[in-house]
């Protein structure tokens, strides 16, 4: 396998993220004094609910955190519930075997830097993402399951579908996590 072969050759390991660095959670929690509840449709509002303790999260958690992170929990908890887990991903894997293998390592951006991203979308964009995937009754886990069996194929099409697809959706958000994000990393060189 190419990747393995190449991990195997490199002295110099370069990730997305830093995924030793302590996460900062202040991106993802809504101005002090502002609840979801005052953002959201009344509606969405009781649907993000009812899936959120459905998964078994605290409910006093939910009026705190931004529409998008809203969405991301509840589509990775809903995952995690279907045995998938970050600890087994790919970039876990190479990382841990990076600091065994004693080869040097960097990342492209702190855990930080992905949540700003994540939540720099107008809110009417965020609350559309939480909303399509409320409207999923598993909370866009199946989604999860066809990304991981498109990757294991090397189904680059239907990864390029869904960006599409995504970036028609929510543009502000797209252009933030792929053109913005991408643009950012191609300053860093290394040596």
């Amino acid at each position: 396998m190419p990747v393995k072969k190449a991990f195997a050759e490199a002295t110099f390991v370069v990730f997305e993220l830093d995924l030793d660095a302590p996460v900062d959670p202040s991106p993802m929690f809504l101005p002090s004094g502002m609840k979801l509840s005052q953002i959201l449709p009344a509606t969405t509002y009781e649907r993000a609910v009812g899936h959120w303790l459905n998964l078994g999260l605290p409910r006093e958690r939910i009026d705190m955190l931004k529409p998008a992170i809203v969405a991301i929990t509840s589509q990775m908890t809903a995952a995690s519930k279907n045995g998938y887990s970050t600890d087994l991903g790919v970039d876990r894997h190479f990382w841990d075997r990076a600091t065994r293998d004693v080869k040097s390592r960097d990342a492209l951006e702190t855990i930080a830097d992905q949540m700003t991203a994540m939540t720099a979308a107008p809110n009417d964009e965020q609350i559309s993402l939480l909303d399509y995937l409320l409207h999923q009754d598993d909370v866009g886990s199946s989604e999860i399951s066809s990304m991981v069996a498109s990757w294991s194929r090397g189904d680059i099409g239907f990864f390029e579908q869904m960006a599409m697809e995504r970036r028609h959706r929510w543009p502000q958000a797209f252009s933030v996590l792929l053109d913005k994000r991408n643009e950012s990393w191609m300053p860093k060189s290394w040596t």
